[in-house]
């Protein structure tokens, strides 16, 4: 090719150009229990344990083609190519109107996102169940499946494993659980919401009482008592959501106590049942400005449909 010969590379739209960088993907196979259905909108999101790797993966090899050429450079670096790419390969991100108003750096939620529904603060540096046990009081057991209570499912379709108190006090507590991971400091502008979710249970044959404690670096505290007589052995979703915090200071950390007990003094784990620990982060819904307490009993009737 002589000096003044055209390059047909560079002749290609913009457009061709960004569909071959679209093509461009690491992803786990879409397998039954690894990802939920959205039926309202016809697309689906991974476990984020599962998928992010693979997200990894393919930010590294685009951004590595950055150093091809400044046409590559800016393609790369455009919010509107990365706001697709996180379409195109399932990356959940919840208010997308609200992200995209606020100016969220979608490069780097494509392979970092603390948006993502099944994201959880309390397993980032747990990586085995040994680091999880460590938590709760040694009076407390782990039940594979359910003793005494209904099934309960996770959002994959699983049934999930639970922690059975005692006659005394059993607990849980995590002290100082840090709101953002390095590199977030960015998103405390957008004042996210600070979620914690946690499933709660009695046994059918024996009443019990649990407790939870929520107590954040700014102060604010959330605290809530159930009581579960006999014959209750449903399970009940609670979910706090704590919005009203002064704009731009976010708290950094959270301290959390569960604590659990049977009210007959029976020797074994007759107490309240605790399942499905979460803490995480989300963009605020429109209008919402005041916090929120939520309650919802989980039906046993059938794997529960993810909408």
């Amino acid at each position: 090719m002589t000096a003044n010969s055209v390059n047909p590379f560079d002749c290609l739209p913009d457009e061709l150009i960004e569909y071959i960088f679209f093509a461009i993907i690491y992803s786990p196979p879409v397998e039954p229990y690894n990802h939920v259905n959205n039926i309202a909108s016809s697309t689906f999101y991974f476990s984020h344990s599962l998928h992010e790797p693979y997200l990894r993966h393919t930010y590294k090899d685009l951004t590595s083609l950055e150093l091809v050429c400044r046409r590559f450079y800016n393609l790369l670096r455009s919010s509107t190519f990365w706001l697709q790419k996180c379409h195109r390969d399932h990356v959940a991100i919840g208010n997308e109107p609200l992200a995209i108003s606020t100016g969220i750096d979608f490069r780097r939620l494509y392979f970092s996102n603390p948006f993502h529904p099944d994201y959880n603060l309390l397993n980032l540096n747990n990586s085995n169940q040994d680091q999880v046990n460590q938590f709760w009081t040694p009076n407390v057991s782990r039940e594979e499946t359910p003793v005494g209570s209904d099934l309960l499912y996770d959002e994959f379709g699983l049934v999930s494993s639970c922690y059975a108190t005692s006659y005394a006090w059993g607990q849980y507590q995590r002290d100082n659980v840090q709101l953002l991971r390095k590199g977030e400091e960015k998103l405390i502008s957008i004042n996210p919401v600070i979620e914690f979710t946690v499933c709660v249970a009695g046994r059918w044959d024996c009443s019990s009482i649990c407790n939870l404690e929520l107590c954040f670096s700014n102060g604010h505290e959330w605290k809530y008592q159930r009581s579960f007589s006999n014959g209750d052995c449903q399970w009940h979703r609670l979910i706090y959501r704590y919005v009203n915090y002064r704009p731009n200071e976010m708290p950094s950390h959270v301290s959390i106590i569960l604590k659990g007990k049977d009210q007959r003094f029976w020797a074994g784990n007759y107490g309240a049942k605790f399942a499905q620990i979460k803490l995480r982060l989300a963009l605020r819904q429109e209008n919402e400005t005041e916090n929120q307490e939520f309650e919802e009993t989980m039906l046993n009737s059938h794997i529960p449909h993810v909408a």
